[in-house]
Parts: C-alpha cells; sequence; structure tokens
C-alpha cells in the first residue's frame, strides 16, 4: 500500500512539472509528414523539477512537446535535430535564431564534411536609408549591403555571377539561373561562381538578432558570415563537429536523472527500441540508462 502510494505521488509530480504540454509538427524537407520519429521534449537542464518528454510522431508527423522546450529529434535516414540543430552525431548545422513550427528533418546526407568558415560581428543601425556596407572576407568578390528597416541583405557579385540555394547546409542549388544580385531577408544563402562559370564558395548570411543598446535605443544586429570553398552546385555542405562541439550539443537534451519528472506520450516499448537504437551512438550510457530504467518502472506513462 505505501508503495503504491509512493507511485500515486510520483506520477502527480511528473504530471505537475509536464502539465504544460502541446503538440509538436515535425515534416521532411519536402513538407511531407514524418511517421515514427523519436522526439524528446523538456525544460533545460539545471532548473528547478527538470521535466521531459518522450514521444513518437504519429503519420500525421505529431508528437509532444513542452510549453518552452527544447526538442531533440531521430529517426534513421534523417539528420537528427537537437535543440534547433540538425545533429548527425559527427556533422551539424549552424544554430540561428528560433525556429517555428513545423520542425524540418533533412534526409541523411552522406558528403565528406567541409571547412567552414564562421565569423559574426555587430552591425548598428545607420542614420541613412540605403544600409550599411559590410566588410567582406577578401577571397569573396562581392559586395553585402545590409538594411536594418527589413533585416534583409543585398549581395552583388563584383565577378562571375551567384546562384541562389535555400540554406547553406543540405541544400544544393534553388535554379541554375545566375544573378548578378541577390536580396533575401533575415537569411541569403548562394553560391559564388568565377568568371567561367564555376562555382568557387558558398555562403550564408545570418541577421541572428537585434539588440537595443544606449540611452538612444539604437538598434544592433548581431550578424553571422558561413563561407566554404565548393567544386559543384549538388554537393552538400555539412560541417564535423570536433568532440568538444559534439559534447556541448548533446549535453542539450535534458537530463532525466534529478528528478521524477519524466513522461511517456504513447507505447511505451515502442518509445524504449526507438531510445536505444538512437541513443546509443551518442555515448551517454548513464543518462540513457536512467531513461530505461524509468520506462521499465513505468513512470510517467500516460
Amino acid at each position: 500500500m505505501l508503495r503504491r502510494i509512493q507511485e500515486l505521488c510520483v506520477f502527480g509530480l511528473v504530471l505537475a512539472a509536464c502539465a504544460g504540454t502541446e503538440s509538436l509538427h515535425v515534416v521532411d524537407e519536402h513538407g511531407a509528414p514524418i511517421e515514427g520519429v523519436l522526439a524528446l521534449s523538456g525544460v533545460r537542464s539545471g532548473v528547478p523539477n527538470p521535466c521531459i518528454v518522450a514521444s513518437m510522431t504519429s503519420n500525421a508527423g505529431e508528437a509532444t512537446k513542452v510549453d518552452y522546450a527544447r526538442v531533440a529529434l531521430f529517426k534513421d535516414g534523417y539528420h537528427p535535430f537537437i535543440d534547433g540543430i540538425d545533429q548527425p552525431f559527427k556533422y551539424m548545422d549552424a544554430p540561428w535564431g528560433d525556429r517555428p513550427e513545423p520542425r524540418v528533418m533533412w534526409s541523411f546526407r552522406d558528403s565528406d564534411p567541409r571547412l567552414v568558415h564562421v565569423a559574426e560581428f555587430e552591425c548598428l543601425r545607420p542614420s541613412g536609408v540605403d544600409g550599411t556596407r559590410l566588410e567582406l572576407p577578401s577571397e569573396l568578390p562581392l559586395t553585402v549591403d545590409f538594411f536594418h528597416e527589413d533585416k534583409s541583405f543585398r549581395v552583388t557579385a563584383l565577378e562571375g555571377g551567384l546562384i541562389p540555394s535555400s540554406r547553406f547546409y543540405f541544400a544544393g542549388a534553388a535554379t541554375t539561373a545566375t544573378h548578378d544580385q541577390l536580396r533575401g531577408e533575415e537569411v541569403l544563402a548562394f553560391y559564388v561562381l568565377g568568371d567561367d562559370g564555376t562555382p568557387r564558395f558558398k555562403v550564408c548570411l545570418v541577421d541572428r538578432y537585434p539588440m537595443w543598446v544606449g540611452i538612444g535605443s539604437r538598434r544592433t544586429d548581431t550578424l553571422r558570415w558561413l563561407w566554404t570553398e565548393v567544386d559543384d552546385l549538388t554537393t552538400p555542405v555539412v560541417l564535423q563537429l570536433t568532440e568538444e562541439e559534439r559534447a556541448l550539443h548533446v549535453d542539450r537534451i535534458v537530463d532525466p536523472s534529478p528528478g521524477p519528472s519524466f513522461e511517456l506520450d504513447g507505447d511505451p516499448e515502442r518509445i524504449r527500441i526507438a531510445l536505444e537504437t538512437h541513443l546509443t551512438p551518442l555515448d551517454i550510457p548513464e543518462r540513457l540508462q536512467s531513461w530505461l530504467e524509468r520506462i521499465d518502472k513505468g513512470y510517467g506513462v500516460r
């Protein structure tokens, strides 16, 4: 009887901590819903009563998330997605800003890692309406202007031409048409061609976030440059993580060990198999064992 009371108390704590859940929508790069994705969602480690919910997506691509959750998504054949990061164990997508629903998982690209240059700098709102001419890496034959009003970039080729891409990582050229100038809001990815028409670089410009500073409330935007050398328009750009970077992003999965706030939404055996399959390669045996023990004891099963 005492044990049953204790179990009910534990389950009550789970419901109290994980009560604020909502639907999570997962699609592939073409917008089609993905079924059978392991979805882990929870509050960041280190907060009182850390909470995590484990679920599997339905045939409509729907799973469960905590309101203000971090999210990790796993499915065979796709690059894992951790806290806004497409995280295929060794390769990653550079994180930027908030990613609204639906969450997009990209089918796995088997490609050698590339050296990707990353640089950030702050751009203060200009007094005029012509934008701000940005300082570029010397090897890129471009001029770039940034406009605060609509958070857009205008890129002009000084030689060769430009071909747009839907994103910097994983995606290739969006068209075969060459442009002298491109413009895009918040994120702009594109290829830079040489005078002979061959690809030389892939570049991405990102307005990561604005900040109001000073008495006059001047807005400063933190801009990010990404660029790498390329020799075609189809091989996807992927980035190899260092061991330190890999450990950092794996740690973004909420650790359920500090407390009982752990809940399953779905078939426990199916979730258990998915956890063993996808978390074992992350080399977090103690955390994984904590998950499995809680499932075996029936904690937080709806």
